[in-house]
């Protein structure tokens, strides 16, 4: 086989998008066969359980376990992480690789020496059209982006579901390789919930915030919402907090949150597991839910939250940016101004009247599909 028909696929991570996105990949081989191709996974030791890849074989397709790393300092991260696609890439003669998270390897492709070509995903883009930046953060991105765009061996920058910055980047810095990406949303198959999550849904709407807890996400803010609801409100509605805080800390504060609330208020009822779920747990989370809570913090941050909400037909509430545009270009809810008062009354309204959502436009234009293709593009 030529190598220039060979790719790798590297991600080191396994959370959320990671995890999703890998599968999405994988699934759609799995459809659809790869002929005089071959693509190579570098992925974390745990996407082997999540996804069993162990019972998975895949023709032309091999599976690369990454090393469990010590704890290092983020910028020597970075630059280990280089180090590391380059012995797989020279050691399986690939010259073609595929970052499935590009956003922690600016400082290695503005400095280091690449022997192949370079694809990636951006996530959460710069854009200060969209978002605020200290002057000296919006200088770092200003010279890394420029940087990494005119680098020749990088050949297509992905933006995440973000027409606009993209077109922004591709403006700004003088290039055609920013190319849009559909964020893709998958089908799982449904896995029972307890009994007793189940039950909750004959007395009380539900109104579900899913994902890596995380302050960016708007976690606490949705709990300081919660304080201030009237009690004809609190006793029509439970909140499902479902996902593992992305630190212990973070966790700790959660969890002390939560147990406050429960103690202050009588007749409220919060969900909380802050565990990894199941893609088929997951499926029956949204289904079972009434509404999606997501008032991310950041104005261009995309996420598979609202994929999977659309697919259900449930509506969001999310913050303004990328997320509210979008929400209100396909009717998929409501956006606001992030604070707890507009947080508080949307809740109120969505708790205290019907609501219908439509996302099937939305789920059509973000297949898995369309999203493989564009990818694996890369080696044509």
């Amino acid at each position: 086989m030529n190598i220039q028909d060979k790719m790798l696929i590297y991600d080191p991570n396994y959370t959320g998008h990671h995890s999703e996105f890998i599968n999405n990949i994988l699934t759609y081989i799995e459809q659809y066969p790869l002929l005089n191709k071959k693509i190579f996974f570098a992925i974390h030791p745990r996407i082997i359980e999540m996804l069993n890849l162990k019972n998975r074989i895949i023709p032309n397709v091999e599976y690369i376990i990454l090393p469990k790393k010590e704890k290092i300092s983020i910028l020597a991260r970075y630059f280990y992480q280089l180090s590391e696609v380059k012995t797989i890439a020279k050691k399986k003669d690939i010259k073609h690789v595929l970052l499935l998270y590009l956003n922690s390897f600016f400082i290695s492709l503005a400095f280091g020496q690449y022997d192949f070509l370079v694809y990636g995903i951006i996530f959460d883009p710069f854009n200060p059209n969209c978002e605020q930046y200290s002057f000296l953060k919006r200088l770092s991105k200003e010279f890394y982006y420029c940087i990494v765009s005119k680098r020749q061996m990088v050949k297509k920058l992905f933006v995440l579901n973000d027409k606009k910055s993209c077109e922004y980047l591709n403006r700004h810095f003088c290039t055609d390789k920013f190319h849009y990406l559909p964020d893709p949303i998958p089908y799982y198959e449904k896995e029972e919930l307890p009994k007793e999550i189940v039950e909750i849904k004959h007395t009380r709407k539900i109104a579900l915030h899913f994902g890596a807890m995380d302050g960016r996400k708007g976690t606490l803010l949705i709990l300081d919402a919660i304080a201030m609801l009237p009690a004809d409100v609190i006793q029509e509605i439970s909140f499902f907090f479902v996902g593992k805080p992305n630190t212990e800390t973070f966790g700790m504060l959660l969890k002390n949150k939560i147990d406050q609330l429960q103690s202050q208020i009588s007749n409220i009822h919060i969900h909380y597991n802050p565990h990894f779920v199941s893609a088929g747990q997951m499926e029956s989370y949204y289904e079972l839910s009434d509404f999606v809570l997501m008032p991310y913090l950041s104005n261009n941050m995309s996420s598979g939250v609202l994929g999977h909400a659309a697919k259900h037909n449930k509506s969001v509430i999310t913050g303004r940016g990328l997320l509210g545009e979008i929400v209100e270009e396909y009717g998929l809810g409501v956006s606001i101004n992030t604070n707890v008062e507009n947080l508080n009354s949307s809740i109120q309204n969505l708790t205290l009247n019907k609501t219908h959502t439509n996302g099937i436009k939305y789920v059509e234009e973000h297949s898995v599909d369309i999203f493989v293709e564009i990818l694996l593009n890369c080696l044509k």
